[in-house]
């Protein structure tokens, strides 16, 4: 099986996290998000995504703050602005804490409720 080129990083907010150990809710495992989300990209350099499942009065919030609609909904996407990262020194240390390969394409914030 080919290596995948998508590296997929999958949180979980606490209030989700705690139904899944109880088995109260159908949130999908992170090895199933991560292999969707692996087939669905198509491009051939890697890169990295961030995946972050909540609930509906989160993901509510965030539609309000980001985009001015007070209501839930099924995803958000935040794209990674390149433009607004800073540069790095030559010496800068970026072998710390680096879970991510190739181009950084954002956070997608999803609400299994609403789904």
């Amino acid at each position: 099986m080919e290596a995948s080129r998508l590296t997929v990083q999958v949180n979980y907010a606490d209030h989700v996290s705690d139904n899944m150990d109880s088995g109260d809710d159908d949130v999908p495992e992170p090895s199933m998000l991560q292999r969707w989300a692996s087939v669905a990209y198509l491009e051939p350099n890697p890169a990295t995504v961030s995946l972050y499942i909540t609930n509906c009065d989160e993901i509510r919030q965030l539609n309000n703050q980001y985009r001015n609609r007070d209501k839930a909904t099924n995803v958000l996407s935040f794209p990674m602005d390149l433009a607004q990262l800073p540069e790095l020194d030559d010496d800068a240390d970026t072998s710390a804490d680096t879970a991510f390969s190739g181009t950084i394409l954002g956070d997608i914030a999803f609400c299994p409720d609403v789904i």
